[in-house]
């Protein structure tokens, strides 16, 4: 597997537990804009005394930038996935169409930990269709990301073809 194909599937596997992550850390955000008993900054003596206290105003800066910061990197990976769930879930989906197939997939595999072979006695496919939806499930994921599904098709293709060719050599 590929790198891009093998990041996007720990996004993908990852996503449950970043968007819980991304709530505690919205509301730790919350709180601490909330709490601005913050005294003033005294301009005699450093933001930091020989003692080691450090300077409150300074303080609350740094935890509230680490904070925003943590969120956006959190946002950067949770919003394109859920955007792909919600693409998933819309209520136009037919009832066996290919995204619904990609929907449980998501659901059952991916979030839910489930093994490769739970995944095929739920769906009742076989493993070759089951890679296959598996793959275009990812490139789809990799399009939100912004990851480039050609990359990883290539690639894909590449070793399919390099697996071939090694079956068929005497």
């Amino acid at each position: 597997m590929t790198d891009e194909f093998r990041l996007t599937e720990k996004i993908l596997y990852d996503y449950p537990k970043n968007s819980a992550r991304l709530k505690v850390l919205t509301e730790d955000l919350r709180v601490l804009r909330i709490s601005t008993d913050v005294k003033a900054q005294s301009y005699d003596k450093p933001p930091c005394d020989p003692l080691g206290h450090s300077d409150p105003v300074m303080s609350y800066v740094i935890k509230l930038e680490t904070l925003e910061e943590k969120i956006k990197e959190l946002e950067r990976i949770t919003e394109p996935i859920k955007s792909l769930v919600d693409y998933l879930n819309a209520p136009y989906i037919l009832e066996n169409s290919d995204k619904n197939m990609l929907k449980k997939i998501l659901d059952f595999y991916y979030f839910g930990g489930n093994t490769q072979t739970d995944v095929l006695k739920e769906l009742h496919v076989s493993r070759t269709q089951l890679y296959k939806k598996r793959l275009e499930l990812v490139a789809l994921a990799g399009v939100y990301l912004g990851i480039d599904i050609f990359i990883i098709l290539q690639k894909m293709n590449k070793l399919k073809t390099n697996c071939k060719q090694n079956t068929l050599k005497p």
